[in-house]
């Protein structure tokens, strides 16, 4: 699956547990730590990526005062690859798991591996005869 059509839920992240990452984010004390992260997820677009997150400012604006050689959904398709990468950076422990490889192989067999589901699903109705 490539990295536009990756979902929060394809990384296997809640909606609870995204918005505390970006709370995490929004604090100075891990800006470097959010860096990391983005580096990681696209070594070109790290630092908008790392002002996106931790002022909390999107697209758009950030397109008034930066140069974005990229389209909307892939700067929001590597925001979401960040929070994913900065999930596992605060919840593992071996640093043999940051290698490149080990972290390209992990990434692709979650993307295979999930689904997502919609949230709620129109109930069908019953045909009229």
């Amino acid at each position: 699956m490539r990295t536009r059509e990756m979902k929060f839920c394809n990384y296997g992240l809640s909606d609870t547990r995204v918005a505390e990452l970006m709370q995490y984010c929004r604090e100075p004390d891990h800006a470097e730590t959010v860096k990391r992260a983005a580096v990681y997820a696209n070594a070109g677009l790290s630092d908008i990526l790392t002002k996106s997150l931790t002022t909390g400012t999107g697209y758009i604006r950030l397109m008034y005062t930066d140069d974005i050689f990229y389209a909307k959904p892939d700067f929001y398709a590597y925001r979401r690859l960040t929070l994913a990468l900065l999930d596992i950076l605060l919840t593992e422990s071996d640093p043999g798991f940051w290698k490149t490889d080990v972290l390209e192989d992990w990434l692709e067999s979650r993307g295979k591996r999930r689904r997502c589901r919609p949230a709620f699903r129109k109930q069908k109705e019953p045909q009229k005869t």
